[in-house]
């Protein structure tokens, strides 16, 4: 029987198996010394300090990936601190149930139950670990919300601790979630909060979190600020940096959106050149569409005639150009889509209507087996004024938009509002409505007005 007077040995095993050090098990509740006598026996452990050493074992362990045993049942029992310890031995048996769902690429159990007993546990370091293997293993059935909320608890619950680098870990796994779901303001009040943490411990700050919160500014069509952030990972970085011409194309398309069409271009050609020189051909094909597009955008606000035929000559160039090109590589679905969907543009632009048609139905379908959904939409949207023009707007509601032919979406906020406004410029454009297609959208709107998650499992 283990008793407070002979816990040292199994202890010190405990440790050993974990690889830590006796200041990290001691933490900052009990000094290195006095766990170095009660490893020794040569003091009685009390309940008190019992489950703190049982907080920290288990807090390797789950940190680690390596099980120990409980060797505290004797002395904690009896003691005011037996709930508490029956409350770890719970959370431990759903952390190798998790583990072994993550294995298994199985969805977890008992979700709910393990979220109310996470919260409980008295140790933010072990509810950090805890959560953070959960939200991996809801990642893995594409539970985005869920891992989200998931890893935001851990975030919480470690951030008052001094773990930068499990803060960090954890940053980098919560930002693409919050993109995913569009949560970008969310993400901006996240970041400088972060950006404050690592200041206040004198740490430094990556220069690609300046870059994800120019992302985020411009998805919120605060330009002013997107451009401030990427100045500050400009200052913070050099050319030798990956994500160098990444910032160079951020930092054009927000030229582009302020109608500065001469720094966007000047900008597009830098980062062009960039990406051909390291061999980064997708984003290298992307550059040279978001030129179309910077064109096109030009095109638009410009009354010259001979302006005009000057832009579409090189709008063009750039559609035959990047045809050839691509013709020939192998190129990410997602970022196809995108090249796509200029390309598209571009042919309207230039009155192609039935081959702009052709180009975005390529990215309809890509990006709905891709799952981006909210970039389908978008594209849907763009598209609107091409599929009027050719008299064809009731076949795109019909085939892509209609509410009953979509594939089963995790709403969120962001995508309900593309939504809403496609389906509202649908309704606005429609003339023939001889088969009450507008009362048809009407319901979409009150059905996706009152959307319930649950609908879709």
């Amino acid at each position: 029987m283990i008793t407070i007077t002979n816990i040292g040995v199994p202890l010190k095993e405990c440790r050993n198996k974990l690889g830590v050090t006796q200041k990290e098990i001691a933490s900052k509740f009990i000094s290195r010394n006095h766990l170095s006598e009660i490893e020794n026996n040569n003091v009685a452990l009390t309940p008190k300090n019992a489950i703190h050493l049982c907080y920290q074992l288990q807090y390797f362990s789950a940190l680690k990936n390596i099980k120990v045993p409980f060797i505290f049942d004797d002395i904690i029992q009896e003691s005011e601190f037996n709930s508490e310890y029956h409350l770890i031995k719970s959370a431990m048996a759903y952390n190798d149930s998790v583990l072994l769902a993550i294995k298994k690429t199985e969805p977890v159990n008992n979700y709910s139950s393990m979220k109310e007993v996470y919260q409980k546990i008295n140790h933010n370091l072990l509810r950090a670990c805890l959560y953070h293997n959960l939200g991996d293993s809801l990642g893995i059935h594409r539970n985005y919300k869920e891992q989200l909320d998931t890893y935001l608890k851990s975030f919480d619950a470690v951030r008052v601790e001094n773990e930068i680098t499990m803060l960090c870990e954890l940053f980098d796994k919560i930002t693409p979630l919050m993109f995913r779901l569009a949560l970008y303001e969310e993400f901006v009040t996240l970041a400088h909060s972060f950006i404050n943490e690592l200041k206040s411990k004198d740490k430094s700050i990556h220069p690609k979190i300046y870059l994800n919160m120019s992302l985020a500014y411009s998805h919120c069509y605060k330009l002013t600020e997107s451009l401030e952030c990427i100045e500050l990972f400009l200052n913070n970085s050099d050319y030798t940096s990956i994500y160098y011409p990444q910032a160079l194309l951020m930092k054009a398309n927000d030229f582009s959106m302020l109608n500065k069409f001469d720094i966007a271009k000047d900008l597009y050609i830098q980062s062009s050149t960039i990406f051909l020189e390291r061999k980064e051909y997708d984003s290298y094909y992307l550059t040279l569409s978001n030129i179309i597009d910077l064109l096109i955008a030009q095109g638009e606000i410009t009354e010259s005639p001979n302006s005009i035929n000057s832009i579409s000559d090189s709008v063009r160039y750039y559609i035959s150009d990047i045809e050839a090109k691509i013709s020939k590589s192998t190129i990410n679905p997602i970022t196809l889509a995108k090249i796509y969907t200029n390309v598209a543009k571009g042919y309207s632009f230039l009155g192609e209507y039935e081959t702009a048609i052709s180009y975005y139905e390529n990215v309809f379908r890509m990006d709905l087996q891709s799952d981006s959904i909210t970039h389908y939409f978008k594209a849907i949207e763009i598209s609107i004024p091409c599929f009027t023009k050719v008299g064809k707007l009731k076949y795109l509601y019909e085939t892509y938009v209609k509410y009953g032919h979509l594939p089963a979406i995790n709403w969120n906020k962001q995508l309900k509002l593309i939504y809403e406004e496609v389906l509202l410029k649908i309704g606005v454009n429609l003339i023939d409505c001889s088969d009450n297609i507008l009362q048809e959208i009407f319901k979409s709107l009150i059905i996706i007005k009152d959307y319930d998650k649950k609908l879709y499992g």
